[in-house]
């Protein structure tokens, strides 16, 4: 098995891409809670700490705007 790079490539699949790109989003418009982003992304509260993560946003306050409509 010399010389052959065996296991999982490194980074983000393009639908992953796609995720991480709407979860900062929504992080940074600040309108939905993060229950609410989990949803409408349809991805764990693990995977949306690891996409923060990825696109620089960890260990940020996270901007929250209260309104009154439930989504």
């Amino acid at each position: 098995m010399r010389g052959k790079v065996l296991g999982r490539r490194k980074g983000l699949t393009i639908k992953g891409e796609e995720n991480a790109i709407l979860c900062a989003y929504h992080f940074n418009e600040g309108i939905l809670s993060i229950p609410n982003i989990l949803k409408k992304v349809e991805v764990s509260k693990a995977t949306y700490y690891k996409y923060l993560e990825l696109k620089g946003l960890k260990g940020k306050v996270r901007p929250y705007k209260k309104t009154n409509h439930q989504e």
